[in-house]
């Protein structure tokens, strides 16, 4: 099942409002189009957060990695090397699945092809209550993005294949 909300823009953030979806789920994909200008950087993908220990958040960061922050009470993260380029359109997917061993919960992949992550801590078997934490595009995601799509299951490899082959206009 693929939800799809209407979002509002506040100033540079893209909000999609609070997703109660989201809370305690076992599994769900986010996936979308991007493009920047400039890589590497500190550049947000998505955040959803009720505090700094019940998080969920995936970012660009200065050492050409990919972050995805999933923590219920601890900080844990898991990241890979960002195998994207400036100025051309890009697709991320980002698959949690939390009936899965711990080390193998969060699977990033960019351009349809699943990245080696390197994982900290333990990525938990849920995601947190989000309590009232609205999903967002944070103001630090320099360029453009288009079809953001969260879904409520983790998605197949070739479900997200099939995504990230879908062609973006410019």
């Amino acid at each position: 099942m693929e939800f799809n909300h209407r979002f509002a823009s506040e100033g540079d953030r893209i909000d999609f409002g609070r997703l109660p979806e989201l809370n305690q789920r076992s599994q769900l994909t986010f996936a979308g189009w991007f493009f920047s200008e400039r890589l590497p950087g500190h550049q947000g993908l998505f955040s959803l957060k009720k505090d700094e220990l019940h998080i969920m958040r995936s970012h660009f960061w200065h050492n050409n990695r990919i972050y995805v922050h999933l923590s219920d009470g601890d900080v844990s993260y898991v990241s890979c090397e960002a195998k994207v380029e400036a100025d051309k359109w890009f697709h991320i997917a980002i698959v949690y699945n939390g009936e899965l061993a711990p080390d193998k919960r969060i699977t990033i992949y960019q351009n349809g092809v699943a990245s080696p992550v390197r994982t900290t801590g333990v990525i938990p078997e849920k995601t947190p209550d989000f309590g009232p934490a609205r999903f967002v595009i944070p103001p630090e995601q320099f360029g453009f993005h288009g079809r953001i799509q969260v879904y409520d299951q983790a998605l197949s490899k070739a479900n997200v294949a099939r995504l990230a082959r879908v062609p973006v206009s410019k």
